[in-house]
């Protein structure tokens, strides 16, 4: 009897140590191994297929560095913790060609060190955000880099990984830059590691936007692309083997029809095109001269093309209750004039809808004498709007009167009874010619001779059209300074346009799909901050003692058992 006990008891200890010994060893793993099952309804632990796709793909060392370490406020606790997982899941992927670490600007440094660290940042383009933290009875300011720096062979590319939206809560701005991690540090990467830059053209030859109001949009894209103007009139045709997508941007005058067809061999031979444009005149710049004026047409003769590639972009303006301001003279004192802001119905201020990987997440867009646009024709093409006016706005046909003095009268909410706009819209598919079945023998001919084949459709292909030809400008130069894509001089905002126009080249020009990362949405589950305030203590308080209390019972419960049956 005595013995059977040892054995069972032997037994047991044996069983102890086995399951500690495999827990030890799957401790002991989990530091050289990291796996997770992503149980969220929203899969956001998950990597997209492009993603995966550029980590494995690695023929060298990828090294990030993160500077968002320290002791910071809840928020930001929660986004470097965030980034360290999506770090640890690229680390998980790519293997040992991927490695990262986190940086403290201070840990280390005397103040001289520190300053002279951070030189050496904003030299890389990291500057620093400044922080309010609320302490117990005051704020005081702290500095936070909330930057990547990712390093590939001798390249490297700095990721700000705060995203600001306009109108949204810090909780909102925060979950937003953790839905959109992967997509930056994933562009970064792919990025450095590209070899060869993808050409992109602008056209001329039409009365497109000056060059000067354009230089910051031209700048950046400079960066990535190869981007170089290009006169449509004088060229034989656009060479697709060197031009991945063409931009045209606010032409005033005709295209004939000589234009239009390069353009459309363009496309039916897998060309992208940007149409950003504008079918009325409007000029603020005419009203300073005037208080009213009548909108020319530009009569740009695309309406026949576009229509058939499935759009119409109506010679109309779109108003909207959700629109920035313009200053106008509110009386005089002692001779001078006051300035009082109204709002320019005329200049929509766009909050992205779509859930397209192009404009989700982005902040607010300004527009400039906007049209509309009305997606016709081929039913084939899939037509994506990317943005549009908001439920509180009209439409203005051709011919259109602009008044200055509007801006001091109450609009009428009857009047805005033309809800949700398209201002912007993608457009997907197998595109057919304008030209097709209309090519004479003499253009044959003429074909022939410069060994160009007609093409009357194309392969599947995409486009998007803009219907707002100011979108690309930065303000007017004052003196060597010039303002920035998306600025308003008057509210002195930046406005997202330089980061839609961008996710618009990227998604034409793309084909690594690396853009469907946007996409990725994470819920947003809040806690009620009053009520965790008033029930702290209470719940403190049973999350220490409850699991206490659930030991013991479970201790007593067991001996109780054991003694009943080996009495």
């Amino acid at each position: 009897m005595v013995n059977k006990k040892i054995n069972k008891v032997q037994k047991s200890v044996f069983i102890i140590l086995g399951l500690l010994m495999i827990l030890i060893a799957i401790n002991w793993l989990a530091n050289f191994y990291f796996y997770r099952i992503d149980l969220t309804s929203e899969k956001r632990y998950t990597l997209s297929p492009s993603t995966k796709k550029i980590l494995t793909d690695l023929d060298d060392y990828v090294y990030v560095k993160c500077y968002l370490k320290g002791e910071f406020p809840s928020g930001f606790m929660k986004l470097q913790q965030s980034t360290k997982e999506m770090l640890e899941e690229f680390n998980n992927v790519a293997g040992k060609k991927f490695r990262y670490e986190f940086i403290d600007v201070k840990e280390g440094r005397n103040e001289q060190q520190q300053k002279d660290f951070r030189k050496q940042l904003e030299e890389k383009g990291i500057n620093p955000i400044q922080l309010n933290v609320q302490s117990e009875d005051n704020f005081k300011e702290q500095i936070a880099y909330p930057w990547c720096l990712v390093t590939y062979k001798n390249k490297e590319v700095p990721v700000f990984i705060l995203n600001n939206q306009m109108g949204k809560s810090a909780s909102e701005q925060l979950n937003n830059s953790i839905a959109l991690l992967e997509y930056n540090l994933v562009v970064a990467i792919d990025k450095v590691k590209q070899e060869t830059k993808k050409g992109i053209a602008v056209s001329s030859g039409n009365g497109e936007m000056p060059v000067a109001n354009m230089i910051d949009f031209l700048n950046t894209i400079a960066k990535d692309y190869n981007a170089a103007p290009v006169d449509i009139n004088t060229i034989v045709r656009l060479p697709n083997e060197k031009i991945d997508a063409l931009i045209i941007v606010k032409p005033t005058k005709e295209f004939t029809e000589k234009e239009k067809f390069k353009i459309d061999q363009f496309v039916m031979n897998g060309g992208k095109v940007m149409w950003i444009l504008d079918m009325l005149d409007g000029d603020i710049d005419s009203l300073r001269r005037r208080n009213e004026y009548m909108a020319p047409d530009y009569n740009l003769n695309l309406e026949d093309q576009l229509f058939t590639y499935g759009v119409r972009v109506n010679k109309a303006f779109v108003q909207d209750y959700s629109c920035a301001p313009l200053p106008m003279v509110n009386g005089y004192v002692n001779n001078q004039p006051q300035f009082k802001m109204y709002p320019w119905l005329y200049f929509p201020v766009l909050m992205s809808t779509s859930n397209h990987p192009i404009s989700k997440n982005l902040d607010a867009i300004l527009t400039m004498f906007p049209s509309c646009i009305d997606t016709v024709g081929n039913s084939s093409i899939k037509k994506t709007v990317l943005l549009q006016s908001s439920k509180y706005s009209r439409v203005v046909y051709s011919p259109a009167s602009v008044d200055i003095r509007m801006m001091k009268m109450q609009p009428q909410p009857t009047y805005f009874n033309k809800p949700n706009q398209i201002i912007s819209v993608l457009l997907e598919g197998e595109f057919a010619s304008p030209y097709a079945g209309r090519i004479s023998p003499g253009m044959a001919n003429m074909l022939d001779s410069l060994h160009i084949t007609f093409k009357p459709k194309s392969a599947a292909n995409k486009m998007i059209v803009i219907a707002d030809g100011d979108m690309v400008k930065n303000p007017a130069p004052k003196g060597e300074y010039q303002f920035s894509c998306g600025y308003y001089p008057f509210t002195k905002q930046t406005f997202a346009n330089k980061d839609f126009l961008l996710n618009c080249i990227k998604y034409l020009t793309d084909e690594s799909g690396v853009i469907d990362a946007r996409a990725k949405e994470i819920k947003l589950r809040m806690l009620d901050a009053p009520k965790v305030k008033d029930e702290k203590t209470k719940w403190q308080v049973i999350n220490i003692l409850l699991p206490l209390i659930l030991v013991v019972l479970i201790g007593i419960t067991f001996n109780y058992v054991r003694e009943k049956k080996f009495s």
